[in-house]
């Protein structure tokens, strides 16, 4: 059986998680571990320590505002992922989701590596499109080519570089 306190008068909301502030942040960190997990936040990357594309950092939990932190300005506070330049190496971020609601606050941490971004097979494609013997293709298929071209020169992150790719795949 249950203890059972009985007051005087009625307690406010902070009086009574005050009481049991321990239990209830317990419960409340518990219920953060399960509902927001690595697998949940990964968004269209498929490992933690493989991290390329945006994460899905959610703002609530249960109708509770979740807020983000990072250890590294590569990973924004919304999830967005700016992978680090081709010359730099992975980035190793820990990502802080903490929730309040009245006096008690939970935090969970998820750890992922930021992969840098590589575009060396995307240049290469780049070099065998500039190459190509354009003498008898329509004018069209010249402006597809440059406009895919030019698109490739300037990706900067992984989900540009794949769309950059297939449109040149294309327009070769």
């Amino acid at each position: 059986m249950d203890d059972v306190k009985i007051y005087k008068k009625a307690l406010t909301e902070a009086q009574v998680q005050a009481e049991n502030k321990k239990e209830f942040e317990q419960i409340l960190k518990e219920k953060l571990e399960q509902t927001i997990t690595m697998g949940s936040i990964l968004g269209e990357n498929t490992r933690a320590d493989e991290v390329k594309y945006d994460l899905d950092l959610p703002s609530e939990l249960e109708g509770l505002p979740v807020t983000w932190s990072s250890t590294d300005t590569c990973v924004a506070e919304d999830g967005t992922v700016t992978n680090p330049d081709e010359d730099k190496e992975d980035k190793e971020v820990t990502l802080t989701a903490v929730v309040s609601t009245g006096t008690l606050t939970a935090s969970a941490t998820y750890q992922v590596t930021v992969k840098a971004f590589e575009k060396e097979a995307l240049n290469v494609l780049i070099q065998k499109a500039e190459v190509l013997d354009t003498t008898y293709c329509t004018e069209k298929s010249k402006t597809q080519l440059q406009e895919a071209i030019s698109q490739a020169e300037a990706a900067d992150t992984f989900s540009k570089a794949e769309a950059a790719t297939k449109k040149l795949n294309k327009a070769i």
